[in-house]
């Protein structure tokens, strides 16, 4: 377990230090990596926002059956029920223009719960749900929603939007799996996938 947070710090921090080195002077850039080894928390977040109603709707509208059966067990509750603050966001500017999107990942539990929190349903041992949520006439919605160690938001642009890649880890860390993801015109769809070994 240590060794695959180890391996995907290492991959993390590669990924900032490479966009760190291309950010110009003076320019504050937006949040573009986002790891499940934080914890994803508001600490994860360099810029949190609330979670508009229509981008939490548009959220809780992808969860599947896993998802929604863990919450109605853990919580009693239904999707429409799920309250904003089980998630943390940061904006994004997934096309280059003025519409912000956001990413979106479950808020941190906490210590003092007695019980399991809902969101715990979106945490796994190593892994975290993602969302990718974009801006449209009737508020956002979701576009990319992904289980994985790690995402990234890349400079490059399918179709108008920038592409995805989520990190995989897999053999206690010995091997990391990169899969990229492009945007279609509707929704992100899996473009190619790598799987490395680390030594």
């Amino acid at each position: 377990m240590l060794r695959r947070f180890a391996v995907l710090s290492v991959v993390l921090a590669l990924v900032v230090c490479t966009q760190a080195q291309r950010k110009p002077k003076g320019v504050e850039q937006e949040q573009t990596s986002f790891g499940a080894d934080s914890p994803p928390d508001d600490k994860a977040m360099k810029k949190p926002v609330t979670l508009p109603e229509t981008a939490l709707r548009a959220l809780t509208r992808v969860l599947d059956h896993r998802d929604l059966d863990c919450i109605k067990r853990n919580e009693g509750l239904t999707a429409e029920q799920i309250p904003a603050d089980w998630f943390v966001a940061s904006e994004i500017r997934l096309n280059g223009k003025k519409d912000i999107g956001l990413v979106a990942v479950p808020a941190a539990m906490s210590d003092a719960t007695p019980r399991p929190s809902g969101n715990a349903c979106f945490i796994g041992a190593h892994i975290v749900s993602f969302w990718i949520l974009r801006k449209t006439a009737d508020g956002y919605g979701s576009v990319f929603t992904i289980r994985a160690d790690a995402m990234h938001i890349l400079k490059s642009k399918t179709n108008g939007y920038r592409d995805v890649q989520a990190f995989f880890l897999t053999g206690a860390g010995q091997y990391i799996t990169t899969v990229t993801f492009h945007f279609d015109g509707r929704m992100y769809q899996k473009f190619k996938s790598e799987t490395v070994e680390q030594k």
